[in-house]
């Protein structure tokens, strides 16, 4: 509980990666993407009740060995490539509901983000609740090599600028914006407001800028460069 809110936590774990074979059970360190989630989770005092949502029984079965009790078989239709995971969120609320729980924020927290850490939650929830958000997470500045004005692109084998301004910059010194990307450490996420409008982002939306390196897990680089920082930076 955070300022009188009670906190659910819903970790989603779904199988059938195309990029690492089992990738929410892959380890890092000595510990699993799904494990290192779930024993956040756990540890952390302001969350009132965890859950996982997962399609997978081996997931399940390894959830449950790492101290997770409560769980969601979740449907063959929010399993697939395409799913959405605002169709989870409602879905895992809806049945909650069912059962008479009642929450009134949402951590959404994914096993592929694993070096979160305390400050990731707690400023999150700050922030949610000095402006009354209807959704806070962390984000990280793109590196300037990826900014969308030095990002090119190619058509009938020619290639091109992305953005006419593009055209004009020679270094980075001239790029005068910053972008910034999703990096999946923690969503926080005003319940009531969600399942009425079923969105992740809206007009009330606030980030919080996570300005130390990390990794969101998508191919065997990514889990790389995770098992790199979690062993070298001593903040895990």
């Amino acid at each position: 509980m955070y300022k009188s809110k009670k906190i659910l936590a819903l970790i989603p774990a779904r199988s059938g990666s195309k990029t690492i074979n089992n990738k929410n059970i892959s380890k890092l360190g000595k510990s699993s993407l799904l494990e290192i989630s779930i024993k956040f989770v756990l540890k952390n005092k302001l969350i009132d009740y965890s859950i996982l949502s997962s399609d997978s029984l081996k997931y399940i079965n390894h959830a449950k060995k790492a101290g997770i009790k409560n769980y969601i078989f979740r449907k063959k239709k929010l399993s697939g490539d395409k799913s959405k995971i605002q169709d989870v969120i409602f879905d895992t609320l809806k049945i909650l509901e069912k059962k008479n729980f009642k929450f009134d924020i949402l951590l959404l927290l994914e096993p592929t983000s694993p070096l979160r850490i305390n400050s990731d939650i707690l400023q999150s929830l700050k922030t949610f609740i000095k402006y009354n958000a209807y959704s806070v997470f962390t984000v990280s500045e793109v590196d300037s090599k990826f900014h969308p004005d030095k990002i090119l692109r190619i058509n009938n084998k020619k290639i091109s600028h992305y953005s006419k301004r593009g055209i004009t910059i020679n270094n980075k010194q001239e790029l005068t914006s910053k972008y910034y990307y999703k990096n999946g450490l923690v969503y926080v996420i005003d319940i009531k407001k969600f399942m009425k409008h079923k969105l992740i982002i809206s007009k009330n939306t606030y980030p919080v800028v996570t300005d130390r390196l990390i990794s969101n897990i998508d191919n065997k680089f990514d889990l790389s460069l995770a098992n790199y920082l979690f062993k070298y930076e001593n903040k895990y």
